[in-house]
């Protein structure tokens, strides 16, 4: 991913906050030049080292991933984004639309986890995530299902993260795009940005 200086983000927690947050991510891998694109939830481990997982048995990247000794992904996590209008600048005349957006890329060797009490562990963490109450692996009708899944896990080897949000602007024109995007009812990405640059607003 193409990166200036100051819209990369090396902070793991910030980046981490996001990966939590935005967790249905873009999945990519790619055998004989040609790429396999899945979209899923996935998840950080807690150390920070790998991205877990799970993806159906019958989706052609488990047969590329399982066939093969030796698999790189990509995962794509999409952050807040949004349109910056020309007019949201204090003089609109000196500056062009652009799109304020996160985005973070993360790689490195996937692999598929088969153990069915490993793949009902990693369904656990992410349900704990939108469920108050545990999934009953003891229902047969339930804990059929984990035969048709494999988890994935994805040992980090890069991460780059791009956090495109107007630092290269002055304070004068971050707050006006702040306000502007309040304005046009992008609240999301005007409190992160608001948050991010540190800007009492």
């Amino acid at each position: 991913m193409y990166q200036l200086k100051y819209f990369k983000e090396n902070d793991i927690t910030i980046i981490k906050k996001i990966i939590e947050q935005f967790d249905f991510a873009t999945l990519i891998i790619s055998i004989n030049n040609i790429p396999e694109i899945s979209h899923i939830p996935i998840m950080m481990n807690e150390n920070n080292t790998s991205l877990y997982g799970h993806i159906a048995i019958a989706n052609p990247m488990s047969k590329i991933i399982d066939s093969n000794d030796t698999i790189y992904a990509t995962v794509i996590f999409q952050g807040n984004h949004g349109y910056i209008s020309n007019n949201f600048y204090n003089n609109p005349d000196d500056n062009v639309p652009t799109w304020n957006y996160v985005a973070i890329h993360i790689s490195g060797k996937i692999s598929l986890i088969k153990d069915k009490i490993n793949i009902s562990s990693i369904l656990d963490s992410q349900f704990a995530k939108y469920e108050s109450t545990n999934i009953n692996w003891d229902n047969p009708k339930i804990s059929k299902l984990l035969s048709g899944i494999y988890g994935i896990k994805i040992d980090i080897e890069s991460i780059n993260a791009k956090f495109k949000l107007s630092q290269n602007k002055n304070i004068e024109d971050q707050t006006s795009i702040i306000n502007n995007l309040r304005r046009n009812n992008n609240v999301e990405l005007a409190d992160f940005m608001q948050e991010y640059l540190n800007l009492d607003n």
